[in-house]
């Protein structure tokens, strides 16, 4: 479980890298549902079962930890100068960097909140740890918004159904 933990440390700083840290960009705060941005808007998020706690993170993100399951998961936030307006697939190759030997297991596009939504599931090696990834994007109002489960892959099937009601709950 601890290996599994720094791989989601390592995904979280990851995302950070890869789009960067600027003023606008990053998520703040995270109380009753809502995600805070740096400027000052939020965007809503579906509730969490009871087993999820927060996780705190040095990254601009909103990280949860399931200890149970040894999963993790977090939401961030790019906008204004931030918000690159890629293909979503673009956006999710970027995210991936760093992983090895991935396999993608599935991939589809849908809407969620009214825009289009691209969400990956795969597995792939980070630092050396056997990893299962599923990841959403999706673009809002010069934001990109990023969902992203990280877990062993025997505890994917347990924890799936939580992420996806998690982000299923995003309002913009």
């Amino acid at each position: 479980m601890i290996r599994v933990l720094g791989v989601c440390l390592i995904l979280v700083s990851l995302s950070s890298c890869l789009f960067g840290r600027r003023p606008v960009s990053g998520v703040v705060s995270y109380r009753a549902g809502k995600v805070y941005l740096k400027q000052g808007n939020a965007y809503q998020v579906g509730a969490l079962k009871h087993g999820w706690r927060p996780f705190p993170v040095k990254s601009p993100v909103i990280a949860f930890h399931h200890d149970r399951s040894g999963a993790t998961l977090f939401t961030d936030a790019f906008c204004g100068d931030s918000f690159e307006d890629a293909p979503h697939e673009v956006l999710l190759d970027r995210m991936v960097h760093g992983v090895e030997d991935f396999r993608q297991k599935r991939s589809h596009s849908f809407t969620l909140n009214g825009r289009k939504a691209l969400a990956t599931e795969l597995t792939g090696k980070i630092d050396g740890v056997t990893t299962a990834i599923s990841m959403v994007v999706v673009k809002k109002h010069t934001c990109l918004f990023d969902f992203v489960l990280i877990a062993s892959p025997d505890q994917m099937v347990n924890v799936r159904k939580d992420f996806e009601t998690f982000y299923q709950g995003f309002e913009y």
